[in-house]
């Protein structure tokens, strides 16, 4: 019997230790699947399937992704909430108090409605499911683990709310800021709206609205030389000209394509529609994914309905297709044209037919050269009306600002820019951004890996790291811009985005970027200017696969030894360096990479399509001296 009693704890000791690292990693894995979520949210971070569009960014748009009357976003609450169960399940070492495992059964009865909505509205986003099945298995353990003390410490609840607490003021900030950004390119939307009404030259005299009819128009396609759909709600001249590129599938175009119905009641509004349909079908845009399958056949579909019977007949086939979010079987199709009085074949045979695709495919050329990112595509009186997303009732805002031009005009008047022209102004403010930059005095290094003279006219400074693809390009375009010039100074300096050598960080991002610095610093020390920019080049071509393993397989074709490298890359004096660049990105205040600078003044932006930005600030900088 001693012997037995004796044996008792060491046998349950290992069981609680692995259910309270099994807790741990569940919470983990639920505070940063919902943390990845709100950092994709927040505009902070870009990840894989959640683009435009997608499930993700569904889920996220719908009334389950939002808290009701808060208004607070779903994906905000689980950061916050699962961050402060963390604290509290650390707190206590896996024995939580009666009032928190009461939560946790709330939060995972609230986790389990929401993957059956998930499945339902097929909205499969895989963070989100990550996030609830994290927390539905966590919610098992703890049923299933050790209970608190009969008097437990109110410590662990306190941990929980200030945890959540600060997380959640984090997140509010972050949150503010995000919207302050948007909402400042929705103003500035707005002003250029009521700009172009007071800069717009004379016209006709205005149309009277009592005589015109508010779904008046001429059927079938629209003048050409205007901007404006084939179809048009409104009379043929008017003081506010809605245009909507827009996809039938898509949540937000839904949103504001009611909003944008009801504002074409006004008698001096008139609406119009092209279609993007993100559906490989029939969009041969490079880089749009099949996000909604059927969106192709919903656009055709509504040209189908222009074609047989005109304008009217789009418009009825349109309100039909946003009531079905875009996406029908044969089966619903063939009731809906019962429906809306049209016959099976004939409209099946139009749908089907060439002019159709041509016509969804014209709308999508033209979109793709007004610089289209994301649908709905919006413009007022030829603006596009941008940072939508900051307000519900955007549209309606950019129609009263509109509601101030004295004529009615026609299509023909409305010239937005084409991307090329927008690319063009964004370079010029980007220029004129860097001329007025404050310059900063960049701490030096005492090897910079360059074979230019210190006493070169224009230095260019990149913080960033050798592991983030941003780094890469930008790396990219600054090596190529200086190719044809002697006069330019290069210096790269590191700022890894990873805490064992950037201690300042709040988290690590890439957790071999301190490596990958270590290896282009060893690889200047052992074989000069030459080894560090093969090393330099090599690591940011090869990022995804960067390992010691691979390291090693490479150096031999960079002319170095493996052993020799790695004992370098090992050395106190190189870590120094590294730690020494961190400290002065630190130093300087970078918020994030890469961060360019040209004589010390920041560079916000290096590159557009087709506009060679650094190579002018380089020109520039050169002429200064």
């Amino acid at each position: 019997m001693p012997n037995r009693e004796s044996h008792g704890p060491a046998l349950t000791r290992p069981r609680r230790g692995a259910a309270f690292l099994t807790g741990l990693g569940l919470l983990a894995a639920a505070a940063a699947s919902s943390g990845v979520l709100a950092a994709h949210r927040l505009g902070h971070l870009a990840i894989p399937g959640c683009g435009v569009d997608s499930p993700c960014d569904r889920a996220a748009s719908s009334s389950w992704g939002r808290i009701p009357i808060l208004d607070w976003p779903l994906s905000h609450v689980g950061a916050a909430s699962f961050g402060g169960l963390l604290v509290a399940w650390l707190l206590t070492r896996g024995r939580l108090t009666p009032s928190l495992r009461w939560l946790v059964r709330a939060g995972a009865a609230v986790s389990l409605l929401l993957i059956g909505v998930m499945l339902v509205e097929e909205l499969l986003c895989p963070y989100c499911l990550a996030t609830h099945v994290a927390n539905v298995l966590f919610a098992a353990l703890v049923e299933l683990g050790p209970r608190a003390d009969a008097h437990p410490s109110a410590r662990p609840l306190a941990g929980a709310v200030l945890g959540c607490a600060a997380i959640s003021t984090v997140l509010v900030l972050a949150e503010s800021e995000a919207r302050a950004r948007n909402e400042e390119e929705l103003a500035g939307s707005i002003r250029a709206i009521q700009a172009a009404g007071v800069a717009s030259g004379a016209a006709e005299p205005e149309v009277s609205a009592a005589g015109s009819d508010s779904t008046s128009s001429v059927a079938g396609p629209a003048n050409p030389k205007g901007f404006t759909g084939r179809y048009r709600l409104g009379p043929p001249r008017a003081r506010i000209r809605i245009v909507m590129i827009t996809d039938y599938g898509c949540p937000d175009c839904r949103n504001f394509e009611a909003q944008a119905m009801e504002l074409a009641r006004r008698p001096d509004v008139s609406l119009s529609i092209k279609h993007f349909p993100f559906c490989t079908d029939c969009n041969p845009t490079p880089g749009v994914r099949n996000l909604h399958p059927n969106s192709c056949w919903a656009a055709r579909a509504a040209e189908a309905a222009g074609l047989l019977q005109g304008e009217a007949a789009f418009w009825k086939m349109h309100r039909w297709l946003f009531e079905h979010r875009g996406a029908f079987t044969d089966a619903e199709l063939e009731a809906g044209l019962r429906e809306l009085g049209f016959e099976r074949d004939p409209f099946l045979a139009a749908m089907r037919s060439t002019e159709t695709l041509q016509r969804v495919q014209a709308d999508i050329r033209e979109a793709v050269g007004l610089g289209l990112q994301a649908t709905p595509m919006m413009f007022v009186n030829g603006v596009e009306l941008r940072g939508w997303n900051a307000d519900p009732l955007a549209l309606r805002r950019g129609v009263e600002a509109a509601a101030a031009e004295p004529l009615s005009r026609g299509p023909e008047e409305d010239r937005p820019p084409s991307a090329a022209e927008r690319n063009r102004q964004e370079a010029e403010r980007i220029l004129e951004d860097w001329r007025r930059a404050s310059v900063l005095a960049l701490p030096g290094r005492e090897q910079p890996w360059t074979d230019v003279p210190g006493t070169a006219s224009v230095r260019v400074t990149l913080f960033g790291d050798l592991l983030e693809s941003g780094t890469a390009a930008a790396d990219r375009v600054v090596r190529d811009a200086l190719a044809a010039r002697g006069d330019v100074r290069y210096e790269f300096r590191y700022f890894p985005l990873d805490q064992s050598c950037n201690s300042t960080l709040p988290r690590t991002i890439f957790p071999l970027a301190c490596s990958a610095a270590r290896a282009a610093e060893a690889a200047g020390v052992l074989g000069g200017i030459d080894a560090y920019w093969r090393m330099h080049v090599w690591i940011t071509e090869h990022q995804r696969e960067f390992s010691e393993a691979t390291l090693r397989a490479a150096a031999p074709s960079l002319g170095l030894d493996p052993a020799e490298l790695l004992a370098q890359m090992n050395r106190p004096e190189v870590a120094r360096v590294v730690a020494g660049d961190a400290a002065a990105g630190q130093r300087i205040g970078i918020p994030e990479i890469p961060r360019v600078f040209v004589d010390g003044r920041l560079l916000a932006r290096w590159s557009l399509p087709e506009q060679s930005i650094l190579e002018r600030v380089l020109e520039e900088a050169s002429r200064r001296k």
